[in-house]
């Protein structure tokens, strides 16, 4: 800016126009307090792991960071703004808590489990919300018992979420890509299953009452299993979440069914927004009669592309590493 007004055609706006040194500060004090909500909307807008289970925890310090700058004199100007954002945070943080996908995913997410929520909510909240995850975990059981106790003669619907088969492939990919916690989770399992080589096996239930005890019992046992591993180590995006419960998915089977339903659902607007905004380069005035499910398939072989899932030009980029050692590589390639 100063370069422009220091251009002799612009010498009759330049006292106008320029900035002076508190116009320079109040904008560096509302660059840094905006810089805050920028970095926990890249957060939680990522668009390959889930981060449903990071809402809560980072608004919550995002409102602690506010509360910080109502103390410092430096923000004394931009304080009305500040308390705005903060009535506004804590009234989507009130309704959030009130939706049990939230707490349900900071469960699911390994890092941090059921800690988190102790640590910061109430303990009724906390019983309210696994309360919650025992119902789902029940519903599957139930519906997996319904599909299973149907005769061969009537016409069944699968249940909405089988339980996987394993394949060799399966096994060697989970293996390969987890390394040593692989191999610790089949020591664990292996462990748990010779404690059980004793144990008789539980007669038929005879009444639905037993039955519904045996479904409670099971899901408790899931439940106080994955409470009792030790946390995962990993924070943020150097912690793959897809690939933990992939990798788990035959221990805790039930949980992973929860995972797979509550992980995947968006903690921000801003990916969605994303696709929205770019289908307008792909419906353009020279394409306006485009069949829906051709736009479909366009915007899913454009997001691709993009996310390097189809490179078609791998083999034809020289990369650094294939340069060092000079015309010897040259000459090689």
């Amino acid at each position: 800016m100063k370069v422009f007004l220091s251009e002799d055609r612009n010498e009759e706006i330049k006292d106008k126009h320029a900035l002076k040194a508190t116009d320079l500060v109040v904008l560096t004090d509302i660059r840094d307090v905006l810089k805050v909500f920028h970095h926990a909307q890249e957060l939680l807008s990522s668009e390959r792991t889930p981060t449903l289970s990071l809402v809560l925890p980072s608004y919550e310090i995002l409102i602690q960071i506010l509360r910080a700058f109502l103390t410092h004199i430096r923000f004394r100007h931009l304080h009305f703004a500040i308390r705005a954002a903060m009535a506004k945070l804590d009234i989507y943080v009130e309704s959030a808590r009130q939706n049990a996908c939230y707490g349900i995913s900071m469960f699911l997410n390994p890092t941090s489990k059921q800690s988190w929520m102790s640590k910061h909510w109430p303990a009724i909240e906390v019983d309210s919300c696994m309360q919650k995850l025992k119902d789902a975990m029940l519903a599957y059981v139930k519906a997996e018992r319904d599909a299973s106790g149907l005769s061969s003669d009537t016409l069944s619907t699968p249940s909405s979420h089988p339980t996987p088969v394993p394949t060799a492939h399966d096994r060697a990919m989970s293996n390969l890509g987890s390394g040593f916690r692989g191999l610790e989770d089949l020591y664990a399992s292996l462990n748990r299953a010779e404690d059980d080589i004793d144990s008789p096996l539980p007669s038929a239930p005879s009444t639905t009452e037993d039955q519904d005890l045996l479904d409670s019992r099971k899901v408790d046992s899931e439940i106080l299993r994955y409470t009792a591993d030790p946390v995962a180590i990993g924070t943020g995006s150097s912690f793959d979440l897809l690939e933990w419960w992939h990798v788990h998915r035959y221990m805790y089977p039930l949980l992973w069914r929860v995972a797979r339903d509550v992980l995947p659902a968006q903690a921000s607007s801003v990916p969605c927004e994303r696709v929205f905004s770019s289908s307008k380069q792909t419906t353009t005035q020279q394409r306006n009669s485009l069949d829906p499910s051709l736009v479909e398939k366009l915007q899913i072989m454009k997001f691709g592309l993009k996310a390097d899932s189809l490179d078609f030009s791998a083999d034809w980029i020289r990369r650094a590493e294939d340069m060092v050692g000079g015309a010897e590589h040259l000459d090689e390639a």
